[in-house]
């Protein structure tokens, strides 16, 4: 029942989501890193161990989001998006598992996410993997005020709150 809450669509074997219609896009070529990333784009490759860091609470994600130039970074897949909107001022950086810590590094170059190391930063998706993911690769870039916020659904109780 992982996937069940795309209400259009499936999933392919990644966990990424496949519009209907749609084929999943082809496996990386052999030494090429999963999602077309840069090589050494894999969990494998991270100093910070994405299983290690805690999900904020609501107290703890008020408290960032309090903070002057607080930006919240939605790793959800854009098909996600039908189930629960992009949060208002929100960055999307759209991603699936295999893909999340290469379009981290890439959002980051791109001036997506800001390159100030010390912005306070929230990641987020839907289950809780890609946010945590984000947040490792985040931490291993370097920046310094940067917290998972699990859920979407954490982060909307802790708006709401």
């Amino acid at each position: 029942k992982l996937f069940d809450h795309y209400p259009r669509g499936g999933c392919c074997s990644s966990g990424n989501p496949v519009p209907p219609g749609e084929k999943p896009a082809p496996a990386p070529a052999p030494g090429a890193a999963p999602g077309g990333g840069a090589p050494g784009a894999t969990v494998n490759d991270l100093k910070t161990d994405p299983s290690t860091l805690p999900v904020a609470d609501v107290p703890k994600l008020k408290e960032q989001l309090a903070k002057p130039g607080c930006k919240i970074v939605d790793f959800r897949a854009t098909i996600e998006f039908e189930v629960a909107p992009l949060l208002a001022g929100a960055i999307s950086v759209p991603s699936g598992p295999d893909t999340c810590i290469a379009n981290v590094r890439k959002a980051v170059a791109d001036g997506i996410i800001p390159q100030d190391k010390d912005t306070p930063i929230i990641t987020h998706c839907s289950l809780g993997r890609r946010g945590s993911l984000a947040c490792a690769a985040l931490m291993d870039m370097g920046y310094t005020n940067v917290i998972n916020g699990g859920t979407i659904e954490n982060l909307e109780e802790a708006m709401e709150a």
